[in-house]
This record gives C-alpha cells, structure tokens and sequence, in this order.
C-alpha cells in the first residue's frame, strides 16, 4: 500500500487525555499537550479549508466518540487535507479505534495517523482520467457471468443499474435501447463473452465499435475495450469511449480517400483513351505512308526516287517505334509487359543486332567491334528467351551509344559467359563507348521515363526519354541487372546480365515461319473498314496473292453483307476496331451470335490502330481470332491469315 505512518497515540478518551509517540514527526510545530480535546484542536486547525476543520472536529469530538462506543462503533476513520509547515498539502488518514480494557471503566484508545497522500492523489488521477476518457467502466465476472458498472459519466444513457446483473441479458438489452438497427447484430456478436475471451487469450485485448443513437436521433461512435483485471483471468474490465470526433475524422479521410482514387482513376481512364485514341490516329496515317512507299519502292527503280523512298520508310519507321515506345511505357505501367518465350539461335539473334546497327555506325565512321567470350565453358548456341524484347534491349543501348558518340569514335560490343549451371547460363552483355557521356545526376534518374539530360529544342542529341526506361524494365521482367558507369567526355559502360536457359546442340531453334501462298490463293476476304487509304492498301495486298476482296465501310455493313450471302461465301473477316454506325467489336458479337453454320467457325482477324494491351484484349473477348496492328506488315498479314485459313 501506498501509505506512511506518521506517529501512533495512545487516548483515554474518558479522562481526556493522549500521549503521541512521533515515530516521524512532520509537524513539530504543534505544541501537544496530552489533553485530548486540545490536541485534537491543533490538528483540526491544520485542515486545508474550513469545512475539512469541521468534518475533523465533529469527528473527533470526545462526546461524539463515546456515545459511538456506547452504540457498539468502535472504528472511526477519516481522510482529511492537511497544511504542512511548509505549505504543501497532505492527505492525512485518521485512523481511531475504541476499546476498554478487562477491569477498566475508562474507553480508551488507539491512534494512527497516516500520510496517504500518494495513494489519494493516484486515486483521484484514475477517477479524472476514468471521467474524461471514458464513458463509463465495468467489471465482468466470467464464471458468475455477471456484469458490475462503475464510475458511470454524467449524461451517458445508464442503461444498466450499479449491481451485478446477468451479462447476456444485459447486453441485449443495451444493445436494443442504444445501438443503431445496422449495427445491433454484429455488435451483440462481438460482445458475446466467448468471442472476447478468445480475443483476449489470443492478443491481450479487444475492442469493438459501433453507432448509437440517442433519443433526440443524434448519433455518436462508440469503442468498447476489454482487458483481464489480473492474471486470475476471472474478471474482465470493460470500459466505453465515446470516439465520434476520431470516427467523423477518419470517415472524412476515407471519403477523401475515395474521392481521389476515383479522380486517378477517370484521370488513368482519360490517359487510357488518350493513348488509344492518338495511337490509332498517329498508325492510320503511318499505315498509307509505309505501306505505299514500299510498294511505290518495288515499282520504281529510279535510284533517286528510290533513296527518297528508302528515307521516307526509315522515317516513318522511326515515328512507329515512338509509338510502340509509348504502348510499352503504357503496359509497363499496367504491369502487362508479357514475354513470348521461344527457343532462339543465340548467335543469330547477336548478328542480327550487329548487322542491324552497322550501317549507321559506318555512316558516322564509328569503329564498331563485337566480341564473345565463352570464359572457358561450352556452351550451346540455342536459349530459350523472347528474341523481340531481348533484340530491343541492345538496340536500344547501341543506337543510344551510337547517338552520343562522335564521328570518328569507337563502340564495342562484348559479350561474356559469367557462369553456367543446371542448364542456366549467365551472360554479360556490356557496351562501351567513348563518347559524350552522362553527368552523375543524370544518371541517377535515367530509368525514369522522358527523363533527358539534353532536352533543350535546340539539341544536337533529340529523343523521348523512354528508351533506357523500356530497357530497364524488360531486363527486370527476365531476371536480369542492368548497371551504367559513365563519366562527361569520356564515356558510357552499359552492363546487362542476363539468366538464359539453354538447350542441346540436338533441339533446334525456332525458324521464321514461311508463308503457304496456296493457302491464300483464291480465297475470299471480307474487309470491314472506313478508311480509304487503308482500302486501297488492303486491296493491293490482297491482289497480290491472288486472293478477292468485298469491302464493307462499316461495321453494320459488314454484318449485313456477311448475313446476306449464302455460308461459305467468305473465308475470312479483317476488321477494323474504330468505325462510324457501328464498331468492329460490336459487329464481330453480331455476326457470332447470328446462328449462321459458318458463323462460328469463320476466322475474324482484327486490323486496327489499335495496338493497346486493353485493346487486344477486347478484340479477343469480342471473339476475334487474331490481331493485327497498323501499319499493315505485308508478310506478317499474310502468315496471320494462312496460319487462320489453314484452321
């Protein structure tokens, strides 16, 4: 206990005396004189107020102390607030007890007084704290499965009288005259007294929340909390805060939470449809422009034209890998980067690369060399790995060195084998250059997407800033790492290190699938689309390897024209996405659900400029068999539909 004795007094109460033994005087001020009724005055004069003095003197009254005895009291105990010497304040407790002595006519006495000052003061913390944070308190008597309130707050609705009553009973009625109607079977629930023993043995403690409301239909929120009293675990204290403020506050975040998660998601949608809507504008006018300069290149050989030719196709080339650049930045931030893994010869996809990027290394004089070094293993030529994405990579990193490299420099591409187990090789693959390089704050946000370090109008070094992005993602996506050293005016080291599977000198790999011309010859194409240029580039194509063509300018159109000649009329369906009266999509659900024998079967390939992951994936829900992109790539049109005419 938190209590200090004072000093004992031994009364005769009868005869009006006292004797103090001061085991710990505090207060030597008081001159005592052994007359009781004196001495019980100079303590009563250090009570703090007037009423305390009072309460002490009517107490302690001699006549009022006997006739106490006589009536069969012989306790009397008081707490009262003391003045010390210094001016400081104790809680003083009187404790008194009467008695006579066998063989005595006299009452007489035994005196304690002692200092609980501590012990009041811890008191009266837990009742203030008990009055402002909660509502009220209770204690749980698990195996009586009784319920006890205390300390029960002015103007909270005291729905459960201050005795033990039955627990379950009293739940459901509380519950029933304050709980809001939506929250009253999920509240008795928690309150049930299995579910919060099995909390409690579990975590400690447990809370539960809930609405109620009063009668005026104010509604507040309300936590109740448990805890074992002691490691008995016999008694539960239960206590109630009311967190209205706390619950109105999170209740708003959440709402603004919401708020803007759909504001990013209208804002990704607009981004979406953006995207889409400029890459399908951008493709369509790429589509007549690559297209009729390849076949205005066949047809014509003028050396001269045929140059203009060539630059016109580089261009329009370069104007398509931005846009692929941009869908790949798009899929990437969906996280819908896939990889088509197939076997591939390895040293024909690094030729493939070299040959690619020797021409423009040649035109600026660059001395370009490439090397391979197995480090001692024996390694077979074929991995499984996607060869497009892996192709991208390199030359990405090599058309960026070959940029920032003066006329006259020098790039080397190496290739090493880091190690080889259980069928997986480790290759490095670094490209070194001598030329402009890259200051060090660049390079610590280089795999950001637009981030450029030269983005002035005017800068000799143009670009989008996505290549590097593009390439750091794929090499994540294979497992890889990708490091860069680079220093201003004198260079850049690009590392990538990649885990490819290898196979047996016995599998072969992949070959470049050839396209069967009798496949195409005289077949029958539907084409639905609106787009002259894109008709007339169809048409050439078609004729090309002998096959007919019925053009349809939109999707109702096609449809129409699809149901009115006899099954079997056409072999095959391109349609184009965005047209006017009714779109691809649209069309292609029409025509499978037309309950026609050929409807089915017949394969219907999507022709569109648009090439966004959500859009092939709408073109294959709609029940298209395949999709093509614009611009149109001749031999990939023509595998795409021997591959679908040959089932």
């Amino acid at each position: 206990m938190n209590e200090e004795m004072i000093c004992k007094g031994y009364c005769n109460v009868s005869k009006n005396q006292v004797h103090f033994n001061q085991l710990l005087p505090r207060d030597k001020h008081l001159p005592f004189t052994g007359e009781f009724d004196a001495d019980m005055d100079l303590i009563a004069a250090t009570a703090a107020s007037e009423q305390g003095r009072l309460t002490f003197h009517d107490t302690f009254n001699r006549e009022n102390l006997l006739k106490r005895f006589e009536a069969g009291q012989y306790d009397t105990n008081l707490t009262f607030m003391h003045k010390t010497e210094a001016g400081s304040l104790q809680y003083l407790e009187i404790r008194f007890r009467t008695l006579m002595l066998p063989g005595q006519t006299d009452v007489q006495a035994m005196l304690t007084i002692l200092d609980q000052s501590e012990k009041m003061m811890e008191s009266m913390i837990v009742k203030r704290l008990a009055a402002t944070q909660f509502d009220y308190m209770a204690i749980i008597d698990t195996v009586l499965k009784q319920i006890t309130m205390h300390n029960i707050k002015r103007g909270v609705e005291d729905t459960n009288p201050r005795k033990s009553v039955d627990y379950d009973e009293d739940c459901r009625f509380a519950v029933e005259a304050v709980v809001v109607p939506e929250d009253r079977q999920t509240t008795l629930k928690k309150m049930a007294l299995p579910n919060i023993i099995a909390h409690l043995d579990q975590n400690g403690t447990y809370a539960s929340s809930f609405s109620v409301m009063t009668p005026e239909g104010d509604r507040f929120r309300k936590t109740l909390h448990y805890c074992y009293l002691d490691d008995t675990k016999r008694d539960i204290l239960m206590s109630r805060t009311d967190d209205t403020l706390q619950y109105q506050t999170e209740q708003r975040q959440k709402r603004a939470l919401r708020q803007a998660l759909e504001q990013a998601q209208t804002a990704q949608k607009a981004k979406n449809e953006f995207l889409s809507r400029v890459s399908h504008d951008m493709r369509t006018p790429m589509n007549a422009i690559t297209s009729f300069s390849r076949m205005a290149l066949e047809e014509n050989k003028d050396p001269a034209i045929q140059q203009y030719l060539e630059d016109m196709i580089s261009s329009g080339d370069y104007l398509l890998n931005l846009i692929n650049d941009l869908l790949d930045i798009q899929k990437m931030e969906h996280q819908k980067l896939t990889l088509n893994l197939e076997i591939v010869d390895l040293h024909v996809l690094s030729n493939n690369v070299v040959g690619m990027l020797t021409p423009l290394m040649a035109k600026k004089k660059i001395r370009f060399t490439t090397s391979f070094n197995a480090n001692g293993y024996s390694i077979p030529r074929y991995c499984r790995l996607d060869a497009m994405r892996v192709q991208q990579i390199f030359t990405n990193l090599l058309s960026n060195a070959q940029k920032f490299t003066e006329p006259g420099g020098a790039i080397a591409f190496d290739i090493t084998v880091l190690n080889y187990c259980k069928g997986t090789a480790r290759m490095a693959f670094v490209i070194q250059d001598n030329g402009i390089g890259m200051g060090e704050s660049f390079q610590k946000k280089m795999f950001t997407p637009f981030a450029q370090e030269n983005s002035e109008p005017n800068s000799a070094y143009e670009g989008t800033g996505l290549g590097l992005p593009i390439v750091k993602k794929i090499v994540d996506v294979l497992g890889g790492t990708i490091a860069c050293a680079s220093k201003r005016g004198v260079g850049t080291r690009m590392r990538v290190e990649l885990p490819l599977e290898m196979h047996t000198a016995g599998e072969t790999a992949k070959q470049p699938e050839t396209v069967n011309e009798e496949a195409l010859r005289g077949r029958h194409i539907l084409l639905c689309e609106d787009h002259p240029m894109n008709v007339k580039i169809i048409e050439k194509l078609v004729a090309k390897k002998e096959m007919r063509l019925t053009v349809a300018q939109n999707g109702r159109d096609g449809v129409e024209a699809f149901m009115q000649a006899p099954p079997g009329t056409f072999d095959l369906i391109l349609m184009d996405i965005r047209m006017p009266v009714m779109d691809g999509l649209k069309a292609t659900r029409k025509i499978r659900a037309c309950g026609r024998p050929d409807a089915k079967k017949i394969a219907i390939i999507a022709m569109t400029a648009n090439a966004l992951p959500d859009d092939i994936s709408q073109s294959r829900a709609a029940g298209m068999n395949a999709h093509l992109s614009k611009p149109v790539d001749p031999d990939a049109m023509y595998r795409v539909l021997a591959r679908a005419l040959q089932g």
